[in-house]
């Protein structure tokens, strides 16, 4: 069946494939597609036999027409491998590093957008080429799932609102409401609500999500959607003792070379003086604000008071901040600074313009709420840009949040999710763990590129982070996450071991272990093993998979092992994607980067199985 175009947009009806109207069973419940490994594109070349130039990388607009041709190539593809009844709109159409393109598709059922279910076609030639593989694990929906339903907006947000707040003394600040067609989670689909209640004037600040069956107006699943670090304070087991598992080896010198265009020195409680960029304003004072990166780094002081309540400028005299005498109110915003700013830089240095992929600004909150234990990430909907607040800490559990260089880049790696995949991985059950695990994973890439780093001249470029983590004796773990801020004044102890995640008594490292334990924070243990297991290099104090025994042998090192990372984050993850679908997509990056016989997609396959997660069991079309 030939695309079809409907009120304007790119819409498929498909021929069935799977028994229309019957529901999933366990045979057809993902389908995926299977192609023969191709050799990667080499677009260079083949712009010189065709006399094409090569496509510029980066996202398309839907109104160019390579992007209007790569989405009816797309459609035509899905019509003859697609699902019964299945309805497919374009989202987005980019052009990777290699040359190859990607078309986003969101799932729709008739005309009603199914919840966190997408496609994605895949184009080695480029825009103008043929579809050579697809990312499909949608399942097929029944006809009779129809948009009729004799409840309303109103009546969805009267139900959710009894959930939210059934005392009535924490309501909602901002609700949203939509119509939508989502997975029960038993193998049927139905029509209904999603509402969104958010309440951050209260502690613990929610975000909740409420999926509502449109027929038996009941909550069928719900989750709180800040994307949050921590998730742990009553499972901290007394003074554990610490794991090494590898290092950085780099050795550190004495002194820094400061990043271009630095004009000031911040002096931080865990990293020492370090270089840092902030802007003088007329009066001459400087306040904590780089706007040589991105759109700029704005941190802000959040006074202690609720989310969204009054903030205000950090300002200091004369550009040296953390001065004896400077209050530890300035001292906590430039540490989330410097923090923040080498994250920047670190994916700079691999092409990825911010966390927003548009180089757009970021604001982070300090000082928010009191004694809070915790630090959340929240897309600015009003600026669609990238936002966190982060705690003080009590103290005892954790102090200052914002500090520790592993927890603001935790956060930011959830912006990066959720731009990268068009809302990101849903922050529940499977998708939710690897939602958690891609932030510790882009956080201990940031900490091992700075602990690393070096200047022209070969030295260090932060050596105080280098003495910590990359020197002959490292004080510091670079695969603890969270060691820098959690229970200050314990040595070793870290809010999650990405070498051996049951170190902190509620983590698992295994898929084995996943029913009964699957709140987000805990399940990100297989995916963080799972990293460990593929990227760390040292053989000799290489820790086995503590469920599985394996270990893999000659990892591959944080520079591959994290271009595999980004990678299949941008081309190859859907909102709902599951660990089995997740080690697939990390295959086809590695084979995009590596070959499909190479090293590489071996170990990340080892790396996988060791976790206890293989190929997903579907059906192949």
């Amino acid at each position: 069946m030939k695309a079809q175009r409907i009120d304007g947009l790119n819409n498929q009806v498909v021929t069935p494939a799977i028994g229309d109207g019957a529901p999933a069973t366990k045979a057809t419940q993902k389908t995926t597609q299977a192609v023969a490994p191709v050799a990667r594109p080499d677009t260079k070349a083949r712009a010189l036999v065709t006399g094409e130039a090569p496509p510029a990388r980066g996202e398309l607009a839907m109104t160019d027409p390579r992007a209007q041709a790569a989405i009816d190539t797309s459609l035509e593809a899905l019509s003859g491998r697609g699902l019964g009844g299945a309805q497919y709109k374009a989202s987005r159409v980019e052009v990777d590093e290699l040359g190859m393109a990607h078309v986003h598709f969101d799932r729709m059922h008739n005309g009603v957008k199914v919840f966190a279910e997408q496609a994605i076609t895949h184009m080695r030639n480029g825009p103008n080429g043929e579809v050579t593989d697809v990312t499909n694990f949608n399942v097929a929906i029944a006809q009779s799932v129809t948009t009729k339903s004799a409840m309303s907006k109103q009546d969805a947000i009267a139900i959710a609102k009894k959930s939210f707040d059934p005392e009535g003394k924490t309501p909602a600040q901002r609700t949203e409401v939509e119509r939508t067609c989502f997975a029960a989670g038993d193998g049927t689909y139905r029509m209904g609500f999603c509402v969104q209640m958010a309440d951050k004037k209260n502690v613990p600040p929610r975000a909740m999500f409420y999926l509502i069956d449109g027929s038996s107006k009941e909550i069928v699943r719900q989750w709180n959607s800040l994307c949050s670090g921590f998730s742990r304070l009553n499972a901290r087991p007394a003074a554990p003792k610490p794991v090494d598992g590898g290092n950085a080896s780099d050795s550190p010198s004495p002194t820094s070379t400061p990043e271009a265009g630095a004009n000031a020195t911040a002096n931080t409680s865990n990293y020492g003086k370090e270089p840092m960029t902030d802007t003088t304003r007329a009066d001459g004072k400087h306040v904590v604000w780089d706007k040589s990166r991105l759109g700029g780094i704005h941190v802000l002081d959040g006074k202690n008071g609720e989310d969204g309540g009054p903030t205000e400028e950090v300002v200091d005299n004369d550009g040296h901040w953390g001065e004896s005498g400077d209050s530890p109110r300035q001292v906590g915003a430039i540490g989330l600074e410097f923090c923040m700013e080498v994250g920047a830089d670190f994916l700079k240095s691999l092409g990825i313009n911010g966390w927003d992929l548009k180089g757009g600004e970021v604001e982070a909150v300090a000082h928010i709420f009191q004694n809070y234990v915790n630090a959340y990430y929240e897309r600015d909907t009003k600026k669609n840009q990238v936002r966190f607040v982060c705690g003080d800490g009590n103290g005892t559990d954790a102090g200052p949040l914002g500090e520790d260089m592993t927890v603001p880049n935790h956060e930011l790696g959830h912006g990066l999710d959720d731009f990268m995949t068009d809302g990101g991985l849903t922050y529940s059950d499977e998708s939710g763990g690897l939602n958690e695990a891609y932030a510790d994973i882009l956080a201990h890439l940031v900490l091992k590129f700075t602990a690393t780093a070096t200047g022209p001249d070969g030295t260090s470029k932060y050596p105080q982070v280098a003495a910590l983590y990359a020197g002959k004796k490292p004080t510091m773990n670079i695969w603890n996450i969270g060691e820098a801020c959690w229970t200050p004044g314990a040595p070793g102890d870290a809010l999650r071991y990405m070498q051996n995640p049951a170190q902190d008594g509620y983590s698992i490292d295994n898929y084995k272990q996943y029913p009964g334990h699957d709140e987000v924070h805990q399940s990100s243990g297989i995916a963080n093993n799972m990293f460990y297991q593929l990227a760390e290099t040292n053989n000799e104090g290489k820790i086995p998979n503590a469920t599985s025994g394996h270990v893999v042998k000659d990892g591959i090192g944080e520079e591959k092992a994290g271009k595999i990372y980004l990678r299949q984050l941008q081309h190859y993850a859907t909102k709902d994607t599951t660990l089995s679908e997740a080690r697939v997509a990390w295959i086809k990056a590695a084979t995009d980067l590596y070959g499909a016989n190479s090293v590489e997609v071996q170990k990340v396959k080892e790396a996988w199985t060791a976790v206890g997660v293989e190929d997903p069991a579907v059906a192949t079309v």
